[in-house]
């Protein structure tokens, strides 16, 4: 475990929220994503992660690079877009590895946020229904691309619903935002929601609680 994964193991707890800014597909926030994935020991998780950009091949093999042993139980919700990411590559739709099995759910329309939050909870019950002591651990990557699908405030009351939702459940939950697409006042907008943020400074992850 990294030295900023066992920092933000004391400053982030169950029912909470995190904003995380950083440019998509670096190698520096995959690794602090997988960081906040695994805050409690694989092995205890229930993990959902609901992804715009990457397939859900992209998400497991990530996981499987970084822990040694899948967690208890995951699933993941997959947007459906026009694109994908160039460096996801050829991939399949149910991989092999983690979890055996991992659930995979779809949303064919990005811009369709009713029926994300439907799926959204539909997991998190699912998920939390199958063992009370699991830590549910959750990832939204990200909320930039759906920017260009949705209004900002649409967005926002989507966000404002599921954090709720997460914090309900007692997961730790993260939402990336690339930092270099969107302005400032764009960002401080979400920020409201979380209850901290992560991001880089001076080459080092920093966390600031809200």
């Amino acid at each position: 475990m990294s030295q900023s994964a066992s920092a933000i193991r004391e400053s982030v707890s169950s029912g909470e929220n995190v904003l995380v800014l950083a440019p998509e597909f670096g190698a520096t926030e995959s690794s602090i994503c997988m960081d906040l994935l695994t805050l409690a020991p694989p092995s205890e998780e229930a993990v959902l992660e609901v992804t715009v950009t990457q397939l859900p091949g992209d998400r497991v093999r990530q996981w499987e690079e970084h822990a040694d042993v899948p967690p208890a139980a995951a699933t993941v919700i997959n947007i459906g877009t026009s694109t994908r990411s160039a460096s996801s590559g050829p991939t399949t739709e149910d991989p092999p590895g983690a979890c055996e099995k991992p659930s995979i759910r779809t949303v064919s329309s990005p811009s369709n946020l009713t029926r994300l939050g439907i799926e959204i909870t539909e997991a998190v019950d699912e998920l939390t229904d199958t063992d009370a002591e699991q830590q549910l651990a959750v990832c939204f990557h990200s909320l930039t691309p759906l920017l260009q699908y949705v209004s900002q405030e649409d967005l926002f009351k989507f966000v404002h619903l599921v954090t709720e939702r997460f914090t309900q459940a007692g997961a730790i939950a993260h939402f990336h935002m690339d930092p270099t697409v969107h302005d400032e006042q764009t960002i401080a907008m979400f920020r409201q929601l979380v209850d901290g943020v992560l991001e880089r400074d001076g080459g080092e992850w920093q966390f600031r609680a809200r």
